[in-house]
């Protein structure tokens, strides 16, 4: 039954290859992100000086922040029409650029009100008129009520509907790659159940299973707007996966091969895995 696995080497194939293979963009990166604690609309400027900006905070200190971003348009993009911003930032926030209101993602927790946590990622378009030669700031002024909240941002400018679209592209080669391995799991989790005595099947159908929560979690932004506070949730349980596939993927081969030492080898990956 070992040439059944065999059979799995053209889905881990195709991971490789579509995970580094994403449909480029043209996109426009800023500058690290520059903070403020406090609250001033003329903070919101495109001409405001924010030299004495740090790129940390401790958000304990103010319950109200600002985020400057910026980005320079050569002339030659200028030519081309329907601009939009992708925004992602760990807070619920007001964006404005060059100083013109685009809109609220969440609601903040200002003036009394409880805050209402906004979507990691956000989209808005921006008028052509706000366009022009040289250098733009986007200006977020934002609040985090979640505990234990690393805050960063970033932003990316291309066409809007290219930039709603992308992640739509991406997303339906995963659920191809993430039914591929929800099939395979279930066939080599049905091989175990039939041969209880063949270990390697139910550990194969366990990575499997384990490769596909990572697809799964990796690509979640692509096809849910979920809230800001579970980037950090999702970020933590890939990293508990990968934990998990480092040790099952030695044991697999341990298993699998029957090697003299399986026990002492096998004995080496739980600790090795406890203590990561």
């Amino acid at each position: 039954m070992k040439h059944h696995y065999l059979l799995s080497i053209p889905l881990f194939v195709v991971v490789l290859m579509t995970s580094s293979c994403e449909p480029s963009q043209q996109r426009y990166n800023m500058d690290w992100a520059l903070v403020q604690g406090g609250d001033s609309l003329a903070w919101r400027a495109i001409d405001y000086n924010d030299e004495h900006w740090e790129y940390f905070w401790d958000f304990e200190k103010e319950p109200i922040f600002w985020s400057r971003m910026k980005v320079v348009l050569p002339p030659e993009d200028l030519e081309r029409r329907n601009f939009g911003l992708q925004i992602v930032a760990t807070a619920a926030y007001d964006a404005y650029w060059d100083g013109v209101y685009l809109g609220t993602n969440g609601r903040l927790g200002t003036d009394g009100c409880q805050e209402e946590p906004g979507t990691c990622q956000w989209f808005t378009p921006v008028t052509d008129t706000l366009l022009a030669t040289g250098e733009h700031v986007l200006a977020l002024r934002c609040t985090t009520a979640g505990e234990d909240i690393n805050f960063h941002s970033y932003f990316f400018i291309d066409n809007y509907f290219d930039l709603i679209r992308g992640p739509l592209q991406i997303s339906k080669y995963m659920f191809l790659l993430a039914g591929g391995f929800l099939i395979t799991a279930i066939y080599f989790l049905l091989l175990f159940a039939g041969q209880p005595n063949e270990y390697a099947n139910l550990i194969f159908s366990i990575i499997c299973l384990g490769v596909l929560g990572l697809l799964m979690l990796e690509h979640l932004k692509h096809f849910y707007q979920y809230p800001y506070p579970l980037q950090r949730v999702r970020l933590e349980t890939i990293g508990y996966l990968h934990l998990a596939l480092m040790v099952l993927i030695p044991m697999f081969f341990v298993v699998h091969f029957d090697f003299k030492w399986k026990f002492p080898a096998l004995l080496i990956l739980l600790l090795v895995g406890g203590y990561m």
